[in-house]
C-alpha cells in the first residue's frame, strides 16, 4: 500500500497527464484501506481523478461508498459530498447513488445528515425522475431503518416543491404517484403515512377522482371499518387520517373517518388515556392532537353524518364542561384556565359543524331536558370565559410588539384568540332555537386574507384652464350648427341663444327640472 508522500506523488502525476498514468490511480484505490491521512487523501484523488478511467469507475464508487462509512466524521463527510461527482456526466449512477444516501440518513451526526441531504439534492435537480427510483426503492425495502425512512420521506416532502416547473414536470408528477402508492402496499404506518403526505402535495392530488380514490384507499390503510381499536390501530387511524385532511372538501366529505373517529376510536383512546398516568407516557398520540384531528375533520364533514356520531361526540362535550354550582361567585372562576381550553375549543367547534346536520338534535320533544341541561353548563362555561377574556385583554393592553414576542405574552395571546372562538359558538348555540350558521377559523389555523377591497372610482380631474381654453379655441373653429331650412324647419323650437337657458335642450334631466338647472348653472358659465 501507498505511503502518504506517494498518495502526494500520484496526485501530481494524475494532475498532469490523469490518462497517461493508471498504476497511479489503482494505488489511490487501494489507499482506502489505510490510516486516516491516507483515506482523506485517497478520497480527494478519487473525485477528482476517476473520469479518465472508464474501467475503474465501478471499482472507485464502491471505494468511496466504503468511506462513507468511515469510523473519522471528516472522511465521511467528505465521502458523502463527493459521490454526486458520479452523476454528472449523465444519469446513469443516479439511482444507486441515490439508494445508497438515503441509507446514509439513519446517521446521528448533523453535519453528516446535512451533506447527505446537499448531496440528494443536487441529484435530485439534475436527474429528478432517477434520483426519486432510488428514493422509492428505498422505501420499498425492508433492511432500512425507521429513522431512514421517516427522514427519506420528510426530505421528499420539503425538497420537491423547491423543483421549478421544468424539473416537475408532469410526466415526473406521474412518475411520483406510480412509485409512492406502490410503495404503500407494503410500507409500515409512520411511512405509509409520510407517503400520504407526498402524494397530497402533488398537483394531480388536486382532482376531484383522484382524490376520492386516493381517500378510499386510506381508509382502509386507517381502519375505518374495524370493530374495536388497541393503541396501535388508534396510532395508525391518526397517522393515516392525519395525512389524508389535505384531501377532505366540500365534494370529498371527512364523514366516514369522522364517524369512526367519534364512535370507535375516541372512545377507545379516552378509556387507555385514563387508565394510565398521562398520555405522554404511551406510545398514543396527546390528548390534544386527538381533538385537533376531531376539529378539522368535522369542517368536511357531510350531510350523511349519522346521528349516533353526534350523540357520542355531545356526551364527550358534556364530560368537558362542569357542572355549574348552586351558587355561582366571582371565586369560581379564578383557575378557569386549568380547564384546557384548547381542548373545549376542539370538541365543541367539532359539535357545533356537526350539529348543523342534525339540526332536531335540541329541538325534539324528547330533547327539552337534554338542552335545559346543556344550557345551564353553557352559561356557567361562558361566564368563566367572559372573565379569563377581561382578564386576557387586561395583560395584553398597551403591549409594544416587542413585548409580545415573548413566550409568555404568546400563550395568552393564543388563549386569547381560544376565547374569542368560543365566545362566538357558545352566543350560537344560546339562540332559540340553537343555530349554527357563524363561522369560526380555529385558534391554530391561519385565517384566509380577506378580498381586497376594490378601489372606489375616482371622478376625472377638472381640465386645467390652459387645456380648457384650448378645448375652446378648438370649438370656436367648427363651422356653427345652421337650423334646417325649408320644410325641415317648421318643427324646430330653438328658445334664445343663451345656452343657460337651454338646460332642457341638452338633454337636462328630467324636464323643468333640467331646464332650471341649465339655467342656474350654466347662465353664466362662458
Amino acid at each position: 500500500m501507498a505511503s502518504l508522500d506517494a498518495l502526494y506523488e500520484n496526485y501530481s502525476l494524475l494532475e498532469k497527464s490523469p490518462s497517461d498514468h493508471p498504476e497511479a490511480f489503482k494505488e489511490v484505490l487501494a489507499a482506502v484501506k489505510g490510516d486516516a491521512k491516507q483515506r482523506q487523501m485517497a478520497c480527494q484523488c478519487i473525485v477528482k481523478f476517476y473520469k479518465p478511467f472508464p474501467d475503474f469507475e465501478e471499482e472507485a464508487i464502491d471505494r468511496l461508498i466504503d468511506l462513507c462509512e468511515d469510523e473519522e466524521p471528516l472522511v465521511r463527510r467528505q465521502a458523502i459530498m463527493g459521490l454526486p461527482v458520479f452523476c454528472k456526466d449523465g444519469p446513469k449512477n443516479v439511482g444507486r447513488i441515490a439508494y445508497i444516501l438515503a441509507q446514509l440518513m439513519e446517521a446521528d451526526d448533523s453535519i453528516e445528515l446535512n451533506a447527505v441531504y446537499m448531496s440528494l439534492m443536487q441529484l435530485l435537480r439534475s436527474s429528478p425522475k432517477e434520483c426519486l427510483l432510488g428514493l422509492f426503492d428505498h422505501l420499498k425495502g425492508d433492511t432500512s431503518s425507521d429513522t431512514a425512512r421517516e427522514r427519506n420521506c420528510s426530505f421528499l416532502l420539503a425538497k420537491l416543491p423547491q423543483l421549478s416547473e421544468a424539473q416537475r414536470t408532469t410526466e415526473v408528477e406521474k412518475f411520483i404517484a406510480e412509485q409512492a402508492q406502490e410503495a404503500m402496499k407494503t410500507a409500515d404506518v409512520p411511512t405509509f403515512a409520510g407517503l400520504l403526505g407526498i402524494l397530497s402535495s402533488l398537483k394531480s392530488m388536486q382532482l376531484l377522482t383522484t382524490r376520492l380514490q386516493l381517500v378510499e384507499s386510506i381508509a382502509d390503510r386507517a381502519g375505518v371499518k374495524k370493530s374495536s381499536f388497541n393503541e396501535d390501530a388508534i396510532t395508525s387511524f391518526y397517522l393515516c387520517t392525519s395525512q389524508a385532511l389535505n384531501l377532505f372538501s366540500k365534494n370529498v366529505t371527512s364523514t366516514k373517518y369522522l364517524s369512526c373517529l367519534c364512535e370507535k376510536v375516541l372512545p377507545a383512546y379516552l378509556r387507555l388515556t385514563a387508565s394510565s398516568k398521562s398520555d405522554a407516557e404511551s406510545n398514543l398520540p396527546t390528548k390534544l392532537q386527538m381533538f385537533k384531528l376531531l376539529a378539522e375533520l368535522a369542517t368536511n364533514a357531510g350531510s350523511d353524518l349519522p346521528l349516533v356520531s353526534l350523540q357520542h361526540l355531545f356526551q364527550i362535550l358534556i364530560d368537558l364542561m362542569p357542572s355549574p354550582p348552586e351558587q355561582v361567585s366571582g371565586e369560581d372562576f379564578q383557575n378557569y384556565p386549568n380547564l384546557e381550553l384548547a381542548l373545549v375549543e376542539c370538541v365543541i367547534y367539532a359539535f357545533h359543524s356537526m350539529a348543523a346536520h342534525h339540526k332536531d338534535f335540541f329541538t325534539a320533544p324528547e330533547a327539552a331536558s337534554r338542552l335545559a341541561d346543556f344550557r345551564k353548563r353553557l352559561q356557567y362555561f361562558g361566564l368563566g370565559i367572559q372573565t379569563y377574556t377581561k382578564k386576557l385583554n387586561e395583560a395584553l393592553a398597551k403591549k409594544t410588539k416587542a413585548e409580545l414576542q415573548s413566550e409568555e405574552l404568546k400563550i395568552k395571546n393564543d388563549a386569547l384568540n381560544i376565547c374569542n372562538n368560543l365566545n362566538i359558538i357558545i352566543k350560537d348555540l344560546f339562540r332559540n332555537p340553537p343555530q349554527y350558521s357563524s363561522k369560526v377559523t380555529l385558534s391554530w389555523k391561519k385565517a384566509d386574507a380577506p378580498p381586497a377591497e376594490p378601489k372606489p372610482a375616482v371622478a376625472p380631474k377638472r381640465p386645467s384652464t390652459e387645456r380648457a381654453q384650448n378645448g375652446r379655441e378648438g370649438k370656436s373653429q367648427r363651422p356653427l350648427y345652421r337650423v334646417p331650412g325649408g320644410k325641415f324647419s317648421a318643427n324646430v323650437q330653438f328658445d334664445g341663444g343663451n345656452r343657460g337657458g337651454g338646460g332642457g335642450a341638452r338633454g337636462g334631466r328630467g324636464g323643468a327640472r333640467g331646464g332650471a338647472r341649465g339655467g342656474q348653472r350654466g347662465g353664466g358659465r362662458y
